[in-house]
């Protein structure tokens, strides 16, 4: 299943930009730069306060010392419930295990064409749809 890996865009680790390698090898093309993605991060922050403040009487500014705006509500675990019995079936995954992001990937349509497009590998790296399995569990595990 090596014959793929020399067309697999892969990015190396530099410095603390995983994430940025995490989506550039989602997308299979360099489309983010570290900078780019400070931008959106910095947009999608705002957008996100000023979302979660409307309708209310407060502004950030009049909150307590101690008092926090509502925290985000970004994460849906159904969606990982109903890939659990055949993961090898979705197209990708995106993994963060540790403050660290990676991708996990399949190939031309096949379900048997899984890597690991981790960027603290050396390269892209085969993995059956077995291994998918128990990856994931393991990195839900940890």
């Amino acid at each position: 299943m090596t014959e793929l890996i020399p067309y697999i865009i892969w990015e190396k680790q530099e410095g603390y930009l995983c994430a940025q390698h995490c989506i550039n090898s989602l997308l299979q093309g360099e489309y983010f730069t570290a900078v780019e993605l400070g931008e959106i991060a910095s947009n999608l922050d705002k957008a996100e306060q000023a979302a979660l403040r409307e309708g209310t009487t407060e502004s950030t500014e009049n909150l307590q010392h101690d008092e926090t705006p509502q925290k985000s509500q970004n994460m849906d675990d159904s969606v990982c419930r109903d890939t659990k019995d055949q993961p090898e079936d979705e197209p990708a995954y995106i993994c963060n295990l540790a403050e660290h992001w990676f991708t996990l990937r399949k190939f031309g349509g096949h379900s048997s064409r899984w890597y690991n497009l981790d960027s603290l590998l050396n390269g892209p790296k085969y993995i059956s749809p077995t291994y998918l399995g128990m990856l994931l569990k393991q990195l839900e595990n940890e």
